[in-house]
């Protein structure tokens, strides 16, 4: 999906196609509270500088600065690259290199070489010392903070973003309070987030049966197709079976799918554990991984379950568990019969099987 041109860009992303745009800087020092920015920057630094993936081990260099020493540093950024005409060199936590009034680095910030790039990435405040003072005094263009936004464009940054990924719902002031109030201000959990609310609003307009979260090793198609938990959850019977002969049909294995019910079980165990012990809500919800804009949903199912129906499900699910693995009967019969279970743990009644029968209790 190509990326729209924004109307007012915001000071870090100037920063971000200077880095793009402007003649390479034989030294850089990054640093600043905003690192979702600061990881944007080196990833345009390394793919200016290293032509394909390939190359990496000739041309990109990696080195901690606690583990730094200082005269094979200078060594490394001054010895020529092999293939390239330049080399990139970062060096994470450079404010905690050992000794960066070494005369060696002051040397080299006064004469850098041509065919490297050093590229020092700090902390929140720029690094102290003779070296980095040094590159400051010749290298300001090179010298650039990632301040965390402002709340105003926090929120600004937010929208655009909703709009790139075409989230075609509006989010208002509230809506995005409530978002930043639940995962915190980190730019690249939001857009993870906001990756996951545009996924859940097409599932919604497109059949109504919504879950963005996908299963690890699963076949793409059923990555895009997954809804069964909000069926179950909602107690959609008829959709619940229409999805799982749907995703047996595509060559998911049963023993995915058994998984993925599963996990969504030992979700509403916890929630409803921990609403009983009177926890925060909101750190129940994130121990458990559940999207906020999901949270209702999950809450509400956790109330309606009682302990004893929870464990009919626990029960069930170590007997479809034991039945996929030896039964010769269909295995989307066994997979059915727990999600009839679940359904009827959740005081929704039950479902109707595709034969017409009641799904009786234990």
């Amino acid at each position: 999906m190509q990326r729209q041109t924004p109307s007012k860009d915001f000071p870090e992303e100037r920063k971000l196609r200077s880095l793009q745009e402007e003649e390479l800087q034989p030294i850089y020092v990054l640093f600043g509270r905003e690192r979702y920015f600061i990881r944007r920057a080196l990833s345009t630094l390394r793919a200016r500088i290293i032509p394909t993936p390939d190359m990496d081990p000739f041309l990109y260099h990696a080195l901690q600065g606690s583990e730094v020493d200082e005269d094979r540093l200078v060594d490394l950024v001054q010895t020529p690259p092999f293939f390239e005409q330049k080399q990139l060199i970062v060096v994470r936590e450079a404010e905690r290199i050992r000794n960066p009034g070494h005369a060696s680095l002051v040397r080299y910030a006064k004469d850098p070489a041509s065919f490297s790039s050093l590229v020092l990435v700090a902390g929140d405040t720029f690094p102290k010392g003779d070296f980095f003072k040094t590159v400051r005094e010749r290298f300001s263009a090179g010298c650039l903070e990632f301040a965390r936004l402002r709340r105003s464009d926090l929120f600004r940054w937010i929208s655009r973003i909703a709009g790139e990924k075409e989230l075609r719902h509006s989010l208002d002031r509230p809506f995005l309070e409530e978002l930043v109030s639940a995962v915190g201000a980190d730019l690249e959990t939001l857009e993870n987030q906001i990756e996951k609310l545009a996924l859940f609003s097409q599932g919604r307009e497109g059949n109504g049966l919504e879950d963005p979260l996908p299963i690890p090793g699963s076949p793409a198609a059923a990555v895009e197709g997954y809804r069964l938990t909000d069926a179950l959850l909602a107690a959609r019977w008829d959709q619940s079976v229409q999805l799982l002969q749907q995703f047996l049909d595509q060559g998911l294995h049963p023993l995915v799918l058994l998984s993925r019910i599963s996990r969504e079980v030992r979700r509403l165990w916890q929630l409803k554990r921990g609403l009983e012990q009177r926890d925060s809500i909101e750190d129940l919800c994130s121990a458990s991984k559940i999207p906020f804009f999901k949270k209702d949903v999950y809450i509400a199912a956790a109330r309606r379950c009682t302990w004893e129906a929870m464990r009919r499900i626990f029960f069930t699910l170590e007997e479809v568990d034991r039945s996929l693995k030896s039964s010769r009967l269909s295995s989307q019969l066994h997979l059915e019969e727990l999600c009839a279970e679940i359904i009827l743990a959740l005081g929704h009644g039950a479902g109707r099987r595709k034969d017409g029968s009641g799904r009786a209790g234990r």
